[in-house]
């Protein structure tokens, strides 16, 4: 998501509300492609965390598998009466712009690079589904928008 999407408080709120979530990165999601998957690093060092804030070591396993991608979409309070939470999935083309628009720092890749970059997106936008999850701003929705997501969880 953009910035000021929701992203760290609704990831905070998921892990501190008995959903059974834990999170495992904040501003920096890595990944690697392996065995026809994408994987998550969850020990990658984050950018805005403290030495003890850090999630490196908190985590069981060395990876885990990507099943999905949700890109935000929160409405602020006040600009719709609409307050239903859902999810739109994207299709390859919009999946692959999404994906390029969030990539950390592909503007400083060299051409080499930046080659070998967006060919993983490509299969990334192919492999694995994304949707655009939009639900309503406030602290009042929170219960609609933790049932919504753990109901596409399971």
């Amino acid at each position: 998501g953009e910035s000021a999407a929701g992203k760290s408080t609704l990831a905070e709120m998921l892990e501190d509300h008995g959903a059974g979530l834990i999170r495992v990165t904040d501003d920096i999601s890595p990944l690697k492609y392996g065995k026809d998957r994408f994987e998550l690093l969850p020990d990658f060092p984050q950018l805005k965390l403290t030495a003890t804030q850090q999630y490196v070591g908190r985590n069981q396993t060395s990876s885990l598998t990507v099943k999905a991608i949700y890109g935000l979409n929160r409405v602020p309070s006040g600009k719709t009466e609409d307050t239903r939470v859902f999810r739109q999935q994207l299709g390859p083309a919009d999946s692959f712009t999404k994906l390029v628009g969030q990539s950390v720092a592909s503007r400083i890749f060299d051409n080499d690079l930046l080659s070998r970059h967006t060919r993983q997106i490509a299969k990334l936008a192919n492999l694995v589904p994304v949707y655009r999850l939009t639900y309503p701003s406030g602290a009042e929705h929170f219960d609609s928008v933790r049932e919504f997501v753990l109901g596409t969880l399971r």
